[in-house]
């Protein structure tokens, strides 16, 4: 198919370098080779049509042309993952693509883009656990997996779309992502929850963070924020991670809503248990929710989450 294309494509690949003189031919022709043709192999192994087959070709080719010349895939690339994921999960996925293969491709690696700039993710696991998975009915589906998954590798902020997600499954489809529970709780609690510092977030923007100085925090209609000099974000966390993700440069406008954590004289404590939690710095700031406190210390670019777990 890439052959049958070849003067189209090669225009595409002269337009390009035009505007991007480092684009490397070598290296997109060995992109095109070992993460290209699998896919295109795969579609046309299934019966698809000759002009579905061109459309892929076009859109696989298109997005390739994006990604090599970024530096994002390829050779030597900043993620290489995005590489192995079009070798390995595309031809998988490829029978879902039709009408839309360029959107398809697309969403799914800016998925392992997503991924692998979030620190403490790996987005190798992820695309460990979705080549795992029984295969999707629908791209949809897919790319919902995708979120589930997603969130147990420790994106927190997708916890309630990915809540959403399973709900919508059959128990099957549930044990085969999650195993056999599905934990609708923020914390696992067990018989002896206790008041423990769960996670930290946050860091110095030059040691790949994401504050400029110390932050703030504070809560506005039940969410929780950060901020510093430079913007704020919300925090997200639970059972199976922590992450800040950016809100805008000003602060949010809401009340404070009533919370069961409480914060006074460095002590944090829940409504609903005698434990308590002595932080071992003075905070700067503090903010609160019924699932948890978020601390900060004066001298600090980190956020400690509290929460009433189990060990």
């Amino acid at each position: 198919m890439l052959r049958r294309n070849r003067d189209a494509l090669n225009a595409r690949f002269s337009q390009a370098r035009r505007a991007n003189r480092a684009l490397d031919g070598a290296a997109f022709t060995e992109y095109l080779r070992v993460c290209v043709e699998p896919t295109v192999a795969a579609f046309v192994r299934s019966g698809g049509s000759e002009f579905d087959a061109d459309q892929l070709v076009t859109a696989l080719y298109d997005v390739a042309l994006e990604l090599v010349g970024g530096d994002l895939a390829g050779p030597g690339a900043r993620y290489p993952v995005l590489s192995r994921m079009w070798a390995e999960l595309l031809p998988a996925a490829v029978l879902h693509f039709e009408g839309h293969p360029r959107d398809a491709v697309a969403a799914l690696s800016n998925a392992v883009v997503n991924l692998s700039m979030e620190p403490g993710i790996s987005a190798q696991a992820w695309l460990d656990a979705m080549l795992d998975l029984a295969p999707a009915e629908s791209l949809e589906q897919l790319l919902a997996f995708g979120q589930v998954v997603a969130w147990r590798q420790g994106m927190a902020h997708f916890r309630l779309s990915a809540l959403r997600v399973l709900d919508g499954l059959s128990n099957d489809v549930v044990t085969e992502l999650l195993g056999a529970h599905v934990p609708a709780e923020r914390w696992p609690l067990g018989d002896e929850p206790s008041l423990q510092a769960v996670a930290h977030v946050g860091d110095f923007l030059g040691l790949g963070g994401v504050f400029d100085s110390p932050p703030e925090v504070l809560q506005a209609d039940g969410h929780l924020f950060a901020y510093d000099n430079q913007g704020c974000w919300t925090i997200h966390a639970d059972r199976y991670g922590a992450t800040l993700k950016r809100y805008g440069r000003s602060l949010p406008e809401g009340d404070v809503r009533p919370a069961q954590f409480t914060v006074q004289d460095g002590e944090v404590r829940c409504a609903t248990s005698a434990a308590r939690y002595v932080t071992p710095f003075a905070p700067r700031s503090w903010a609160c929710t019924d699932d948890m406190a978020v601390l900060t210390a004066r001298h600090s670019h980190r956020i400690t989450i509290v929460a009433l777990c189990s060990s």
